[in-house]
């Protein structure tokens, strides 16, 4: 209610009391809420995906279960349109996980949705997968949005909504559509 009552006199006092307050707040009230909404190069909502972060292409399951556990705090899809993810992000915790960060000199920021694509065959058997979808990050490969330490501060930072619009490609097996010649008309 006080901001409703300070003068313009006043007001650099005033934002300089806020900046002191949330500085003081330590790391348990500094939080970003980081919206996606994703989407394919067609238009079309992609409700089923995993948003995931990792820092090297070799497997790092210590630091990755940290990630996932104490800085992702919560994700929340939104129940209208499950193309929408909410993730409430711990940036306290992120300051934390840096210098491993630093070690690696990036981070990588990338999506896993379903249907996982797959070729229609390989060595002439069918896949069993739907030929239709996306592809992931193969398993010891990087992918996806890099993070450079010199813009962790500029993606990640307290006390702020974030939006981001993703676009992922869906890939279509050529064996979806097949043109077939038509057969001669019987009289």
């Amino acid at each position: 209610m006080r901001a409703l009552t300070v003068e313009d006199e006043g007001w650099s006092e005033w934002i300089a009391s806020l900046a002191q307050q949330t500085r003081g707040g330590g790391e348990d009230t500094r939080f970003q809420n980081t919206v996606i909404r994703l989407h394919d190069q067609l238009g079309h909502k992609v409700p089923d995906y995993f948003v995931e972060l990792y820092r090297t292409e070799k497997s790092d399951d210590r630091f990755e279960q940290r990630l996932y556990q104490k800085f992702i705090d919560s994700v929340h899809p939104y129940e209208d349109d499950q193309s929408y993810r909410a993730l409430y992000l711990d940036i306290g915790i992120l300051d934390k996980l840096r210098p491993e960060i630093e070690e690696k000199g990036l981070l990588y920021f990338s999506f896993l949705a379903s249907p996982v694509y797959a070729s229609g065959s390989r060595n002439g058997k069918k896949s069993g997968l739907p030929p239709v979808g996306y592809l992931p990050v193969p398993e010891h490969r990087t992918g996806g949005v890099k993070v450079q330490l010199s813009q962790l501060d500029e993606v990640f930072a307290a006390h702020r909504t974030v939006l981001i619009d993703a676009q992922i490609h869906r890939f279509v097996d050529p064996s979806v559509f097949q043109m077939r010649p038509l057969k001669p008309a019987t009289p």
